[in-house]
């Protein structure tokens, strides 16, 4: 009986087991080639439902020691995007947000207390570019800033990601269809993100 009993929790257990799947990346945060912190993302599926996440910690001194915390969640259904969410704090104060949600058949996005609707699924977003490659047929939306993103393939593992001005291009380079570089070009300052050896 207690050997019926082991079979059965284990039969429940590889159910489990194979209807979820998480992956785990982590990566070097450089500014200027200084180490300044860690992101952290992650996948899971659990049988239709896909959730990412992606926190990030950093320490740099922009005139004054900072603080950075960001703390990202983006959830799939169906390959269709439900919701997301965003949370950017300096030294622990929260200094932006922005939320995504999906409600009959339209979306209510709203960044720093600007709503805006859009009316079409989501199918991709730029959480998955950590996780996969690029598709440039597709647009991808942008989960902060609630804009769409254009990729542009520049060689076989190097793509581009281009805003809605077109002269901030973002680079994205792929080893075993896995980001392990990430340049992220801003006004004032340029973001690197390096894939940690050990993942």
């Amino acid at each position: 009986m207690k050997f019926n009993i082991i079979l059965v929790l284990l039969s429940v257990f590889n159910m489990l087991n194979a209807n979820s799947q998480t992956k785990t990346l982590q990566y070097k945060l450089l500014v200027a080639g200084e180490n300044i912190g860690t992101v952290t993302a992650t996948k899971k599926i659990e049988g239709n439902k896909t959730t990412y996440m992606s926190n990030a910690d950093a320490s740099a001194n922009f005139i004054f020691k900072t603080e950075i915390k960001t703390r990202m969640s983006v959830v799939y259904k169906n390959d269709i995007l439900q919701e997301s969410s965003f949370k950017l704090f300096k030294n622990g104060k929260l200094k932006e947000e922005s939320t995504t949600n999906l409600k009959n058949g339209v979306y209510t996005i709203i960044h720093d207390n600007e709503t805006n609707y859009y009316n079409k699924n989501i199918f991709n977003s730029t959480i998955i570019l950590l996780f996969e490659l690029p598709n440039t047929k597709e647009s991808y939306f942008e989960e902060v800033e609630g804009t769409f993103k254009n990729v542009t393939l520049i060689n076989e593992n190097l793509f581009q990601l281009l805003g809605e001005n077109s002269s901030q291009k973002d680079d994205y380079r792929y080893r075993n269809g896995i980001l392990y570089y990430s340049l992220v070009r801003n006004t004032f300052v340029n973001f690197e993100m390096v894939l940690k050896a050990n993942y």
